[in-house]
């Protein structure tokens, strides 16, 4: 018996070894010839992928691009994995034989029906007087599947009516709104603000190596942040005054990148 489980558990492990194997090539194929057409036959991926995006950034407004593009990389490749096999064994869909209804069975009105003997004739030819007693007697025998109809009612559920669940409408989170298409002024102000930091960073090192007191390098030190932070203001401005004017990627009207970044004016 020892014997006989370790072959069948080398055999389980054989079959997911195999089976792993397929889902994998199959994942493989899906990833490198599969592709997602639309109605006229075109490429379809990176519009899906831009609308991936969309989503992601609307509802982690922090996300770094990095992440953004990986995640929205593995939603495309997960709508092939499933339009994949829709394609390849979607066609060959397993059709249930239609049955007709159940035979309605109604229980019994009388325990006594279910062992009824039917009355012997007063009449019959002698040599058959026994057999007929012999018959009634195993005919009329209790077995242990005798039907009791007392307790066939009270093991039956009784009706009751049926109580409906509903979900407020309020239980659900709100729905981020979307982010202003301000993409382009976000991409430049970081790189000004990379810029800025830098040399924060150097002017504060330098004043580090000096011999300042340190009240005096902590008020310089604040004096420096407030000057950081007027100045990435400035930049933030002079972004939006460079981009002029954006495109409502919902109604396409055109609205100055100022109002757009106005978080009340944009919703």
């Amino acid at each position: 018996m020892k014997d006989i489980a370790n072959r069948i558990a080398l055999l389980h492990r054989l079959s997911n070894t195999i089976r792993k194997a397929s889902s994998n090539t199959r994942n493989d194929k899906a990833a490198t010839s599969f592709r997602i057409l639309d109605e006229e036959g075109n490429d379809a991926e990176p519009l899906l992928k831009a609308v991936f995006a969309n989503y992601i950034r609307d509802k982690f407004r922090e996300i770094d691009e990095v992440l953004l593009q990986r995640l929205g990389s593995a939603m495309v490749l997960r709508r092939k994995r499933v339009l994949y096999r829709r394609q390849r064994f979607g066609k060959g869909s397993l059709r249930v034989e239609q049955t007709g209804p159940p035979p309605i069975v109604k229980p019994p009105t009388n325990h006594h029906a279910q062992f009824a003997v039917e009355q012997e004739p007063l009449k019959r030819r002698d040599g058959l007087g026994d057999a007929s007693k012999q018959s009634a007697k195993s005919h009329a025998a209790i077995s242990a599947t005798t039907l009791v109809v007392d307790n066939f009612r009270k093991a039956s559920a009784p009706s009751r009516v049926s109580a409906t669940k509903t979900v407020a409408l309020n239980s659900h989170e709100d729905l981020p709104f979307p982010l202003a298409p301000l993409g382009d002024v976000r991409r430049r102000y970081k790189k000004m603000k990379r810029a800025r930091e830098e040399e924060y960073r150097i002017s504060l090192l330098i004043l580090s190596n000096d011999s300042e007191s340190p009240a005096d390098l902590a008020s310089i030190k604040i004096q420096a942040e407030v000057t950081l932070r007027q100045a990435m203001q400035r930049d933030w401005d002079e972004c939006l005054q460079a981009m002029g004017e954006v495109a409502c990627p919902f109604c396409l009207y055109t609205i100055p990148a100022s109002e757009a970044n106005d978080n009340t004016k944009w919703k």
